[in-house]
């Protein structure tokens, strides 16, 4: 049978683009779920943590990864999918109040940030969560720095 060796109609086009586009919009809202599971979950077993950000200051979007030396740390996860997020950009975790200690690695592609087409930064933090607090670990790509800020109101 030669089926796949045809041309496609236009009817068929038109099916086939419309089944990739719910495909797509499935796979969004499916890591949506996720993010929100994740976030849901670990304050559902540890309703004092608190919640650590994880973003660059001069980039609209990245991806991090973490390496907890000390303290527990939630998995990361897109905060603009979870109600009432704090930051909007970046990832997100949640953390259990006391000494934290971590390596953070946040990386961005050429989509992202014009000046350097894609990379990555990394920074050590050492910080005291307190229960319910929002914290932010904040990098400076074109000034290569990186903080701890608090995001709650003093």
């Amino acid at each position: 049978m030669d089926f796949l060796n045809q041309p496609l109609s236009g009817t068929s086009s038109l099916i086939l683009v419309a089944v990739l586009a719910v495909v797509i919009f499935v796979a969004i809202k499916l890591g949506h779920k996720k993010a929100r599971d994740i976030s849901k979950q670990f304050l559902t077993e540890h309703p004092n943590a608190a919640t650590l950000y994880l973003y660059g200051e001069d980039l609209p979007s990245n991806s991090a990864e973490l390496d907890c030396i000390q303290g527990t740390v939630s998995k990361v996860y897109d905060p603009r999918t979870v109600p009432g997020a704090k930051v909007q950009k970046g990832v997100a975790c949640h953390v259990l109040p006391g000494k934290v200690e971590l390596n953070v690695m946040i990386t961005w592609s050429k989509s992202y940030y014009v000046a350097r087409k894609h990379g990555s930064m990394q920074a050590h933090f050492t910080f005291e969560a307190m229960p319910g607090r929002s914290y932010a670990a904040v990098f400076n790509v074109a000034e290569s720095k990186a903080h701890i800020i608090s995001l709650d109101a003093k």
